[in-house]
């Protein structure tokens, strides 16, 4: 046999190797994510028939307890500040309740609907016998209005705290910049608290939320909504962006689709947010914490600036930063562990606050996160408080026993 017939035999059964490590892992070199099922944007049953826009039928029903027993209601999650809902035939009553609409947010309806508000849920009804109805909820209009951001943060107290903090510091909404899933049971604990949050929670999708200990970016599908969207609120256009598995070819898949659609955008925006997970460069000297593909990067930083787009908010990172590549503003804040406080033995970390004007491109601060310190108990800083054992390192053991004695350290499991 030749040895160029024989080094392509290599190749080839190297390629049947690795299909089923990609399907458990959700990569393959380089790191093709794989693309799922993209959301189902109609919902039909023997009694209803409605198209969605904004929003999706969800899995959260299992943190509604007061409607665990009643198999007819629809429950939906919004992804953007205005949902709307196109009911196109309607034979009996029905009942749907809506999570993660501002509370500000005003129901517009021809007829009458009926409508009940509890925090950012809305549950409402719709009467039988109706035909090409629109339902839509719609954010006042402010002369100004601010939204926090942070990422990294995991499932357990510290996103808690990280959504409180944004809602003190009175933003309207909260945006997550990726990763909330480290250890096992922070998807359902994440997923629980975005549901019973103070404020509505807009969240891009982390490289561990994507595939951590196989693929499961079904979960984030089916519980916080598509990979890659854009909506528009007042005059103000927000993108999230899909970075946290990269694709192969570089400029396919849905994230593709949504790109080039912007490019051809001719609507004027005072400006755009972009929010991801993975920074297409890390400002650290020696460090390479970014997409870790030149070809991604170069398409990325290509589209971006075809879209008029300047400046992208990102995680990944476990740090602030204010710094700039290519001609593209990044703001890295993924202090969302708050595990610098922990090395600097004091309150550093930062929450990111964009405050919106009208008619004025978006202006950034930092707020401090002021997380307390018995919040630092996640298992993900297990490493440092095991690595540690001056008297700070004392005081947070001691802090964190009731927190360890529900936890096992090794599997994360609550």
């Amino acid at each position: 046999m030749k040895r160029r017939t024989l080094l392509k035999a290599f190749a080839g059964i190297g390629c049947l190797a690795g299909i089923p490590y990609s399907l458990w892992r959700g990569v393959r070199y380089p790191r093709l994510s794989l693309e799922s099922q993209p959301l189902d944007y109609t919902l039909k049953t023997d009694d209803i028939a409605l198209e969605l826009i904004d929003c999706f039928a969800s899995n959260s029903h299992r943190f509604f307890s007061a409607y665990a027993d009643a198999s007819n209601i629809i429950f939906l999650r919004a992804f953007a500040p205005e949902p709307k809902i196109i009911v196109a035939r309607s034979d009996k009553t029905q009942t749907l309740v809506i999570n993660n609409i501002s509370t500000e947010a005003i129901l517009h309806s021809k007829i009458p609907i009926q409508e009940i508000t509890v925090g950012i849920t809305r549950v409402i009804e719709i009467p039988a016998q109706i035909e090409a109805l629109a339902i839509e909820w719609k954010f006042p209009e402010h002369e100004s209005y601010e939204f926090a951001t942070i990422g990294d943060t995991g499932g357990a107290e510290e996103l808690g705290w990280c959504i409180h903090r944004a809602h003190e510091l009175g933003a309207k909404f909260f945006i997550h910049l990726g990763d909330f899933n480290y250890q096992a049971s922070d998807y359902d604990t994440s997923v629980e608290q975005f549901v019973k949050a103070p404020l509505p929670c807009y969240i891009t999708i982390g490289n561990h939320d994507f595939h951590d200990n196989g693929l499961i970016v079904d979960k984030f599908l089916k519980d916080i909504g598509p990979l890659n969207h854009t909506f528009n609120l007042q005059a103000v256009r927000y993108i999230n962006v899909d970075t946290a598995a990269s694709f192969l070819p570089v400029s396919g898949g849905k994230r593709a689709d949504m790109m080039n659609a912007l490019s051809k955008d001719k609507q004027v925006y005072d400006d755009t947010v972009t929010f991801t997970h993975r920074p297409f460069y890390d400002p650290r000297p020696g460090e390479d914490h970014d997409f870790g593909n030149v070809f991604e990067k170069k398409w990325f930083v290509k589209s971006l600036k075809q879209s008029n787009i300047d400046t992208i908010l990102a995680g990944h990172i476990h740090n602030f930063f204010d710094t700039e590549s290519e001609g593209i503003r990044i703001l890295i804040a993924g202090q969302g562990l708050g595990h610098e406080d922990l090395i600097h033995k004091r309150q550093v970390a930062k929450m990111l606050v964009g405050r919106v004007s009208r008619g004025q491109k978006v202006v950034y601060r930092t707020e401090d996160l002021s997380m307390p310190f018995e919040m630092h108990c996640h298992p993900h800083a297990s490493k440092w408080r095991s690595d540690n054992d001056d008297t700070f390192a004392q005081k947070m053991n001691q802090m964190c026993a009731p927190i360890d004695a529900r936890i096992d350290i090794k599997s994360g499991k609550y």
